[in-house]
Order: C-alpha cells, then structure tokens, then sequence
C-alpha cells in the first residue's frame, strides 16, 4: 500500500494576488471503523499499525512541522505532551507494551509526513487569531499556516486607545511616535 500522505498545497509567489492567502488543502479522509467497532490502525490480529494511525492523526488535526516544530493553522504547538496524551489514549487498549516508546516514534512519524519548508514570510500581512490581517486593513478570515500568527484577535471597531495616545503626548513630541511605534512593531 502507498501512501503519500497529506498533500499541503502553497502559492509559491512570493507576491500572491491582494488579499490572497496560500491556500491549506487536505484530501477527504474516510478512516471509520468496522462493524465491530474497530478503528482502521488495528488489524485483524489486534495489532496497531502506527502508519495508518498517523494518517488519521493527521486527518483530524491538520498541522505542518517546520525545523522539527510542529504548527497547527493557530500557531505552534508549544506542549506536545498534550499530542502525545491523545494519542496514547487513542490506542493504548491495543498495546500492551512498550506505550510510551510507540506514542513517541508515532510523534516522529507524525512529523515526516508533514515536514516541509517553512513558508516564506510575506510582509504584507499579520496574521492574528481571527484570520490574516492585510496592511491596508482588510481581514481575511481564512487562515494559513505560519511561523508567527499573534495570539490576539483584530477587532476593526475597537475604541481609540486614549490613556495610551495621551501618554505618548506627554512622552513624545508627535513626529516621535511613529518611531516608537515601528520599534515596538519589532518587538
């Protein structure tokens, strides 16, 4: 059986069309059970097959793994204790021994079927919790994968920062606050 694995699919462009974010595209996964309710990774044997079981791992959470860190469309994933829980507790009925090295070669596994290179940074955007923020301010709510999505939300009618616009009057003369506006971009 071969399997190629998920087929991510990114605009190459450096400059893709306005407002065109690099498409994510998963291919329709029909992993079900049998009739006695027994997952597709198990045989008939009971023995678990760890390559299958990635692929429906994969097929229910979508992420990509760039420089051996793994990325769902929200951001990195910064525990993978919480992956490695899921997936011990997917299986664990079928593996009597050895569970922890399993989960963890299952883990590696994971993340050969979804490395790839990590996608360029296009600095025409931001991308932020709710979507992909353009700099002229236009918000597409669809996300793509990123080394960099902030984990705040872009709320277009939120009120004028006031004490902060103040402080800065009292801080800085006016032409100064771009600068200290573009520093603190950086940080």
């Amino acid at each position: 059986m071969k399997n190629d694995g998920p087929k991510l699919a990114y605009l190459d462009d450096p400059n893709p069309e306005k407002h065109e974010v690099r498409s994510v595209s998963w291919p329709v996964c029909d992993f079900k059970e049998d009739e006695n309710g027994t997952p597709p990774y198990v045989d008939k044997n009971g023995r678990l097959n760890e390559a299958i079981y990635a692929n429906v791992f994969i097929a229910r959470h979508p992420m990509k793994c760039f420089n051996g860190r793994l990325f769902t469309p929200d951001g990195p994933i910064t525990d993978e204790a919480i992956l490695k829980r899921e997936i011990a507790d997917d299986f664990i009925e079928y593996v009597q021994f050895g569970v922890a090295r399993r989960v963890n070669a299952v883990l590696e596994l994971i993340k050969i079927l979804v490395a790839e290179k990590p996608p360029a940074p296009l600095c025409d955007r931001i991308h932020v919790m709710n979507g992909t923020l353009f700099t002229d301010g236009y918000l597409n709510e669809e996300k793509e994968f990123c080394l960099n999505r902030m984990r705040v939300n872009y709320a277009p009618s939120a009120n004028t920062p006031e004490i902060w616009l103040n402080f800065l009057s009292e801080l800085l003369h006016d032409e100064d606050v771009p600068t200290l506006q573009e520093f603190m971009g950086y940080i």
